[in-house]
């Protein structure tokens, strides 16, 4: 049997999981949809939006041979202090989702080359941690991948995952299609890998098996090899447009890949980025 780890999830607390989001999922609910597919272990993501790093921290502290997880770090006050005590409460990992960190009330100017984020980077390779970033829409202000081309080569010993495969959409003209290829090209760098999670929902219009996604999917493999991809669903979000069977089989089934790379992308290579 294919030993798994979902490398993308997420859970709540008492608070829902983003404001607008009339949904629940919680550790336990986790834990036992992990049991019931047969997933060995999971990471579990976050968001500027719904910051939960003490929620993260105690579901961590309960399964730790299961569970890793990021933080939510803000560039203000004492943030190298907050993430020094969470890594010692067990997170591993800082997240980035672009779309939220660059929100109008948040950072809206922020950059992946800006001073307060090499700053992070910096504190994050010196505590040996991975850096996750959501970069959102192609069409977005935040989606610069010429500045986090920068980052990565800057900090050569600090782990990057980039979500959702670059999260190519919209991909409708040449100039989204280059912009997507540049983001993509991150991947080039020994230290950055790419995480596949939630694409059959970028790419829900089409249905299965999502010839788009397996289109975008191969050329990646091919250009960059499968030990730069990393396997994850985004759950729960994702579970309102596929089952969770099928967001393993989509990619089983897709005829891109042999055993071997499989087991590197659905496990092999997030216990490298993850230090499971």
């Amino acid at each position: 049997m294919r030993r798994r780890i979902d490398a993308h999830v997420h859970i709540t607390g008492t608070e829902k999981l983003l404001p607008k989001q009339m949904i629940y999922f919680t550790v336990e609910e986790l834990i036992a949809l992990m049991n019931f597919h047969g997933i060995e272990k999971a990471v579990i993501q976050q968001s500027l939006a719904n910051e939960q790093n003490d929620v993260i921290a105690e579901a961590v502290k309960r399964y730790p041979d299961r569970l890793a997880g990021s933080m939510i770090i803000e560039p203000k006050g004492d943030w190298k202090a907050r993430m020094q005590e969470c890594k010692k409460k067990g997170l591993r990992s800082v997240k980035f989702e672009m779309e939220a960190h660059t929100d109008k009330n948040a950072y809206p100017n922020a950059r992946f080359n800006d001073s307060d984020m090499t700053a992070i980077f910096g504190e994050a390779e010196r505590l040996g941690l991975t850096v996750v970033i959501d970069p959102a829409r192609i069409d977005l202000p935040s989606y610069d991948p010429e500045g986090l081309q920068e980052a990565v080569a800057a900090h050569p010993k600090l782990k990057f995952v980039l979500c959702h495969l670059g999260f190519p959409m919209p991909i409708e003209t040449e100039q989204q299609r280059q912009e997507w290829k540049k983001m993509i090209d991150c991947a080039k760098y020994d230290n950055c890998w790419v995480d596949i999670a939630a694409m059959p929902d970028l790419f829900l219009w089409e249905g299965r098996p999502y010839p788009t996604m397996l289109q975008l999917l191969k050329w990646v493999k091919e250009t960059y090899g499968c030990e730069k991809l990393i396997w994850g669903t985004d759950i729960p979000g994702l579970l309102k447009s596929e089952t969770y069977q099928n967001m393993i089989s989509v990619f089983e089934d897709s005829g891109i890949f042999t055993e071997e790379e499989l087991d590197m992308i659905f496990y092999k290579n997030a216990c490298q980025v993850y230090q499971f």
